[in-house]
């Protein structure tokens, strides 16, 4: 007989003989009037700690696991050997270990535990286990039942020696794929956000201390002050998944290590997703250390060298696998479409021409110095990163090689600016540009990368009082966005920003401007004399963009006023009579325009014809430029 052979049979009697005691046990308890799930909870502890005896296992069983009551809270989390592998769920004997047959109160709850990636499942006569969301396996089935049969209570078959084993040993596998990593970590992100939904609306009811209300008060102060608390609730889960996984790809480790030891780590190259960590998840949150450390267990097998082949794709496809199984009706609600990269390379490269041409004589392109891009929505980064791309091919003719990371260095710590609401772009957009810096022998400059957690839209006037230590990496995002709103020229806009109508309000202070200073709109310039009936469908996220866009190139600097604006949008303000103020803006204020149609002919095209598989809407490329050659005389005719 084999050695594996031996170590099989000898597993399988070590679970027959703890079944036989468990039997002995909790059958007596069960005759009594406790609640029998309660019954259950010592026999199963002790059948477990012996069952873990036969594999040679060390294993420590923590009953009341902390998570928020969302009516799910695991009787167990299992550690072996001093490792999280799993949480332990009782049920009621006769409720069964199959979730698919339960309803009503059993089915919410189970719909919330499966996410955690690694539970047994137990009746008391019925054993299953479940990983990553999926059943492993068959259910097993004790011979007898825990209600009468005491001693005799033994396995029906080897399944349950299989069950035990695969939810004792389990240890989460280093993923080969960013697909592989996703499917590992939304399930997680997204209960750790009803996590903290049900810790707001307990808080708000006064059934719980204030905790997370708070943290969504400051949220709003220091970054985004109209966000409700479901936007809030959005940026919590995926604000601390994507800064483990930055820290993964900085290489630090977890084993032995606090949330605020990592995010300190993190914060010393990320300043703002390692306070990020530290505010949103540090040590003193309370109640989402169930969630937290599942988190710290699969996000601390992450090994990028195996993810990335170099080419970036790894980072690249992160964000839109992540909104795919995460949350795809988040990507609806805000507008977060991969742009494929012959479309932004197309666009990129026509706005360099534009800058090249006679009106601008910028033969250097983006690599100029006075040229300063930002995308006001700028997603994974994908135009910035382009404009990069080329600027690394001109400076590499001009200057050679070896001037290339050292002028690309300067360009991201000066002229290259992102401004985007969505932390979990945000954060791949940051492992993008870093990896392209590496690629080219250069490190991130020391004042940090101009990529910022911020809303274009919100107002650029706005200013802050003193702010805690622990806030201030938070508030500095929102103040150097503020700050390039209010007083940077800024020579190219260029971006595929977000595109959905939206309630009256939601341009902020692009739509309402601050009558109290006595600063109007910027909208105001799209409207038309006489159209105010049609102009409610003005109420549009992408017109919104293209406001702040040509606000920003156009009329923020009088001793500015000219530059390009490139945007990918929904091309209905082309005819539509609503946009007449918005086309007559155009015509006056650029020197010249191009329409590029993106669209197949008709509306709600045949998906595999559209750019966006999602958007039904025709689109277009739309690039504007006022030239520096007449830009003075221009603008002196143009105001009066």
């Amino acid at each position: 007989m084999s050695a594996r052979r031996r170590i099989h049979d000898s597993f399988e009697h070590a679970v027959q003989a703890a079944v036989s005691e468990f039997g002995a046990e909790v059958t007596p308890k069960l005759r009594g009037s406790g609640w029998q799930e309660d019954q259950l909870r010592g026999p199963l502890e002790n059948m477990i700690r012996s069952v873990c005896r036969g594999l040679g296992l060390d294993v420590t069983l923590i009953g009341e696991v902390p998570l928020v009551d969302m009516g799910a809270r695991p009787d167990y989390a299992v550690e072996v050997g001093g490792a999280l592998v799993g949480y332990i769920e009782l049920k009621k004997p006769g409720t069964q270990a199959d979730p698919s047959v339960y309803t009503g109160r059993n089915a919410e709850q189970w719909a919330k535990l499966r996410l955690l990636n690694n539970v047994l499942l137990c009746d008391g006569n019925e054993f299953s286990v479940h990983q990553q969301g999926q059943q492993v396996g068959e259910v097993a089935c004790l011979r007898g039942s825990v209600l009468t049969s005491g001693t005799r209570l033994a396995p029906a078959d080897g399944a349950l020696a299989r069950v035990l084993y695969d939810f004792l040993t389990w240890e989460p596998q280093t993923p080969r794929t960013t697909s592989q990593l996703i499917r590992a970590v939304a399930g997680l992100c997204q209960l750790l956000s009803e996590e903290v939904g049900e810790a707001i609306a307990q808080e708000k009811s006064r059934r719980r201390l204030p905790a997370f209300t708070k943290l969504a008060k400051d949220w709003r102060h220091l970054l985004f002050p109209e966000a409700t608390d479901a936007e809030f609730i959005e940026q919590y889960g995926q604000a601390v998944v994507f800064a483990l996984l930055l820290a993964r790809v900085e290489e630090i480790t977890f084993e032995g290590e606090t949330m605020h030891s990592i995010a300190t780590k993190l914060g010393k190259k990320h300043s703002l997703m390692g306070q990020a960590l530290d505010v949103l998840a540090g040590d003193s949150v309370a109640g989402l250390s169930t969630t937290l450390n599942t988190l710290l267990r699969v996000i601390g097998a992450v090994r990028w060298d195996v993810l990335d082949d170099g080419t970036g794709d790894a980072y690249f496809l992160l964000y839109e696998h992540f909104l795919h199984i995460y949350d795809p009706e988040l990507r609806i609600r805000t507008g977060s479409y991969y742009t494929p990269r012959g479309v932004v390379s197309a666009m990129t490269r026509l706005v360099e021409d534009v800058l090249r041409r006679e009106g601008f004589r910028i033969p250097s392109g983006f690599a100029s110095a006075d040229v300063v891009l930002v995308d006001p929505a700028m997603g994974t980064g994908t135009f910035l990163l382009s404009a990069l791309e080329l600027a690394a091919k001109t400076i590499a003719v001009e200057e050679g090689p070896g001037a290339v990371g050292p002028r690309l260095r300067e360009m991201v710590g000066r002229r290259l600016v992102g401004f985007e609401m969505q932390v979990g772009p945000f954060a791949v957009a940051e492992l993008r540009m870093h990896a392209m810096l590496k690629q080219y022998r250069s490190a991130a400059p020391s004042q940090g990368l101009r990529l910022l957690v911020a809303d274009a839209l919100d107002s650029p006037t706005a200013e802050f009082n003193w702010i805690p230590h622990t806030y201030r990496a938070l508030a500095e995002s929102r103040r150097q966005a503020n700050q390039v709103k209010r007083d940077e020229r800024v020579m190219v806009v260029m971006g595929n920003p977000p595109h959905d109508a939206v309630r009256q309000g939601a341009g902020k202070w692009v739509e309402r401007g601050e009558p109290e200073a006595d600063i109007p709109a910027p909208l105001g310039a799209f409207r038309q004399p006489g159209n105010g009936r049609y102009e409610s469908k003005i109420a549009n996220l992408y017109v919104y963009f293209w406001r702040w866009a040509t606000w920003k190139v156009f009329d923020a600097h009088d001793d500015a006023p000219f530059g390009v604006v490139a945007l990918i949008t929904p091309k209905a303000w082309l005819k539509g009579r609503a946009f007449a103020g918005m086309r007559r803006y155009l015509r006056e204020t650029a020197d010249e325009g191009w329409i590029i149609d993106l669209s197949p002919e008709g509306h709600r095209a045949d998906v595999a014809t559209r750019i966006f598989p999602e958007v039904a809407q025709e689109l277009c490329i739309a690039i504007f430029l006022g030239e520096m050659r007449v830009a003075s005389s221009r603008r002196a005719g143009h105001r009066a």
